[in-house]
């Protein structure tokens, strides 16, 4: 928004599977290697930039760094959605 005169307003998408606290690592991992796997394929990078979108991947850890930067950005509320960290 920098360009429309709103240098201070930051605006896009970010999107990640979250699973319950408690489940087991295993099961996360293999989740996590099934989607970072699936977001290489041809036609799932074909429609994520059809839409203007970069599907970057990653894991648990990168996923959490990205989120508390968020979190510091967009405030304790998540912008008033009543959203509670565990």
């Amino acid at each position: 928004m920098p360009e429309l005169g709103y240098p201070a307003l930051v605006t896009g998408a970010w999107t990640a599977l979250m699973e319950p606290k408690a489940t087991p690592k295993d099961v996360v991992a293999r989740l996590n290697a099934a989607v970072n796997e699936a977001l290489q394929q041809p036609s799932m990078i074909e429609t994520f930039t059809r839409l203007g979108a970069q599907a970057r991947g990653g894991g648990p850890r990168s996923a959490r760094r990205c989120d508390q930067g968020r979190h510091r950005k967009m405030g304790a509320d998540r912008c008033g959605a009543g959203l509670q960290e565990d």
